[in-house]
C-alpha cells in the first residue's frame, strides 16, 4: 500500500520453482481540481449580480445559491464560467460546495456575496427667483438644500457630469435648466431639475417738456415700471411737477412687477429770457417826418 505524491512507476519480480519474471505499472496521480468565485461586489438596485467562476478547465463545480438551491456547472476549456442574476431585489450569495474532474472530488467552502444597494432619492433643491438681469452671478450649488457627492448635468438624462457646479450669469434674460444628482454607496440618484429664470431689465423712460422759460413749470412722467423713486423726498408717483430755475437733470428709478429696476434721466433746459430795447434816435424830426 502506498500514497504516491506524484505519478509513480512500480515494478515487481515473482519467483516460482526457481524461475523469475517481472512486470511494472505506472500509477498516475491526477492534480486535485480547483475552483474559486469572484463577483462584481456591490451593485445598485436595477443592476445584475455577476459571479465569475474560475478553476481547473473542464471541471464540474457545485455551488449553492443563497444557501437554498444547489446548481452544477462545467468550467470551460479555459477554466471559467459566468453566472448572471438579473435585477436582484436583495443580496445574493454563492457558496462553492464541490469541484470534481474525471478522477477526483474536492469539497469546498468558499463564499462570495453581491450586496444590492438602494438607489438614493434625488437631492432636494430650491428654485429661487426670478432673478433680475444684471444681478450678481452665483453658483447653482447654492440652490441645493441637501445631497452627498453631487454631480451636475445640463440635461435630464445622458451626457457626462460637469467637473464643478455651474455658475449662473445674469447678463442675458431667459430660463436656464440645470440638473443635479447625489451618489450614496456608489449608487447615483435620479436627477433633480433646477430652473433659473432671469427677467429682462425694465425699460424706464421719462417724457415731458424738457425746455421751459424761467418761472415755468413742467410735468415729467415716468413709464415702464410699476413703482418709481425720483430721488426727491416724497416723490414716488409716476409724475412729478418741477420748476427749475436753471437747467437741471432729473433721474428716476423704476421697478417692475418682478422687483427688477433700472433708471432713466431727462434734462430740463431753462432758456434765458429774451430781451428787447428801443432807441428814439438822437434828433427831433419835423412835422410830417
Amino acid at each position: 500500500v502506498d500514497t504516491p505524491p506524484t505519478t509513480t512507476s512500480y515494478s515487481v519480480t515473482g519467483k516460482v520453482n526457481g524461475c523469475e519474471a517481472s512486470t511494472s505499472v505506472q500509477v498516475v496521480v491526477n492534480p486535485l481540481p480547483t475552483a474559486t468565485v469572484t463577483s462584481n461586489g456591490s451593485i445598485c438596485s436595477g443592476e445584475d449580480a455577476v459571479f465569475e467562476f474560475t478553476g481547473t478547465p473542464g471541471a464540474e463545480v457545485v455551488y449553492r445559491l443563497n444557501n437554498t438551491t444547489d446548481y452544477t456547472i462545467a468550467l470551460s476549456p479555459s477554466g471559467s464560467f459566468t453566472v448572471s442574476i438579473s435585477n436582484p431585489s436583495s443580496n445574493q450569495t454563492v457558496s462553492l460546495v464541490e469541484v470534481s474532474n474525471t478522477n477526483c472530488d474536492v469539497s469546498l467552502n468558499i463564499t462570495e456575496t453581491v450586496s444590492v444597494q438602494t438607489i438614493p432619492a434625488e437631492p432636494t433643491v430650491t428654485n429661487l427667483g426670478p432673478y433680475c438681469q444684471g444681478d450678481p452671478s452665483f453658483s447653482i450649488a447654492s440652490l441645493v438644500d441637501n445631497g452627498i457627492n453631487l454631480k451636475w448635468y445640463l440635461a435630464s438624462s445622458g451626457g457626462s457630469a460637469l467637473s464643478t457646479a455651474p455658475t449662473q450669469v445674469t447678463s442675458s434674460p431667459g430660463t436656464f435648466s440645470y440638473y443635479v444628482s447625489q451618489t450614496i454607496n456608489g449608487c447615483e440618484s435620479p436627477r433633480a431639475e433646477i430652473e433659473v429664470v432671469v427677467i429682462a431689465t425694465p425699460v424706464i423712460s421719462i417724457s415731458g417738456n424738457n425746455s421751459i422759460c424761467p418761472g415755468d413749470t413742467t410735468i415729467l412722467t415716468a413709464s415702464g415700471g410699476v413703482s418709481y423713486d425720483w430721488g426727491i423726498p416724497g416723490e414716488t408717483n409716476d409724475t412729478i411737477s418741477v420748476s427749475p430755475t436753471t437747467t437741471t437733470t432729473y433721474s428716476v428709478v423704476g421697478t417692475d412687477a418682478n422687483d427688477c429696476s433700472s433708471s432713466a434721466q431727462i434734462t430740463v433746459t431753462v432758456n434765458a429770457e429774451p430781451t428787447a430795447s428801443v432807441n428814439a434816435g438822437s434828433s427831433p424830426i419835423c412835422s410830417g417826418e
